[in-house]
C-alpha cells in the first residue's frame, strides 16, 4: 500500500520557509516526506540514511540538523537516532479512530520518552487527544526510566556483596522486583550500604540459625518492613551464645519469627 505525507500548499508562503536558503527548504521538505517518516512525526533515521537519500555529505547533514534544532522546528536524539518534527501535530492531527490507533501504536515504539511527552502536549494544544490508557502507560514507563539507572546500579552491588558472604545472587529483575526497587529508592530510610553492613554483622541473616535460612534480595527489597527491621538491629550480633544480643534466647525468638518476616508480614 502506498504511503503519503501531507504538505500544505501554504508551506511555500510561510514566513519561516521564505527566510530559508534553497538548501534548507529542500532539507525541510525532506524531513517531512522521507522514507522513514511516520504518522506521528517521530521516527528513527540515522544520519547515514539522510546522506544516501539527500546526496548531502555527513558534515552538511549535521549542519542542517543543528540549524533546524536551533530554529525550533525539530529535535534529534543522536543516541536513539530519532527525529521529532515539533509542529507535525499542528498540520497532521486527526480524530479518525483509525489514524488515532495508528499514532498510538507508533508512539509505543518511540525510544525517546521526552519526544512522546512533547507530542502529547502539542496534540492536546491542537485539539487531538491520545488515549488516556496510552498516556498512563507512558507515564509509568517514564517514571521507570527516570529511576532505571539507579535500579540497574543496585544489582551488581547486591550480587558482589552476596558473593562475598555466600548469599544468593539474583539472575533477573522480575516485574515484582522492579516495582519494589522503584518504591524502595523513593524511601529516604532505605540506605543500601548501611543495610549491607548490618547483614554482614549478623550471623542469623547469613544462615547461622536452626533452619539454615539466609537473607536474600527479595527479603530486603520486596518487603515494606524487612529492611527497616534490619536497620533497627533486630538481627544484630552473632548466633554463638556469647551473651547480650548474641544470647541463645534472642536467637531462638528471632528464629521463630523469621518465617513470617521473610514473607513481608
Amino acid at each position: 500500500m502506498a504511503v503519503y505525507r501531507q504538505v500544505h500548499i501554504s508551506f511555500w508562503q510561510d514566513t519561516f520557509v521564505l527566510s530559508l536558503t534553497p538548501e534548507e527548504k529542500f532539507f525541510y521538505i525532506y524531513l517531512m516526506t522521507n522514507s522513514k517518516t511516520t504518522q506521528c512525526g517521530i521516527y528513527e533515521i540515522p544520519e547515514q540514511i539522510m546522506v544516501v537519500e539527500t546526496g548531502y555529505n555527513i558534515e552538511t547533514i549535521n549542519k542542517l540538523l543543528s540549524k533546524f534544532i536551533k530554529y525550533g522546528k525539530i529535535d534529534y536524539n543522536k543516541k536513539n537516532r530519532e527525529l521529532f518534527l515539533i509542529n507535525w501535530a499542528k498540520y497532521n492531527c486527526s480524530n479518525s479512530p483509525k489514524i488515532k490507533t495508528r499514532i498510538e501504536n507508533e508512539l509505543k515504539s518511540v525510544k525517546t520518552r521526552d519526544f512522546i511527552d512533547k507530542y502529547i502536549e502539542s496534540s492536546i494544544e491542537y485539539g487531538y487527544s491520545i488515549d488516556t490508557q496510552t498516556q498512563r502507560e507512558r507515564e509509568e514507563e517514564r517514571e521507570y526510566n527516570n529511576n532505571d539507572k539507579e535500579i540497574d546500579s543496585i544489582i551488581p552491588v547486591w550480587n558482589t556483596f552476596a558473593k562475598l558472604i555466600n548469599l544468593t545472587q539474583i539472575m533477573k529483575l522480575t516485574p515484582k522486583r522492579i516495582a519494589s526497587l522503584k518504591q524502595r529508592i523513593k524511601e529516604p530510610e532505605f540506605k543500601l550500604e548501611l543495610i549491607m553492613q548490618k547483614i554482614k554483622m549478623s550471623d542469623f541473616l547469613q544462615g547461622k540459625n536452626k533452619q539454615g535460612w539466609k537473607v536474600d534480595f527479595d527479603f530486603v527489597f520486596c518487603s515494606k518492613n524487612n529492611y527497616i527491621k534490619i536497620l533497627e538491629g533486630k538481627y544484630d550480633g552473632t548466633n554463638n551464645g556469647n551473651g547480650g544480643a548474641t544470647s541463645q534466647g534472642l536467637a531462638a525468638i528471632v528464629s521463630r519469627r523469621f518465617e513470617r518476616e521473610q514473607k513481608g508480614d
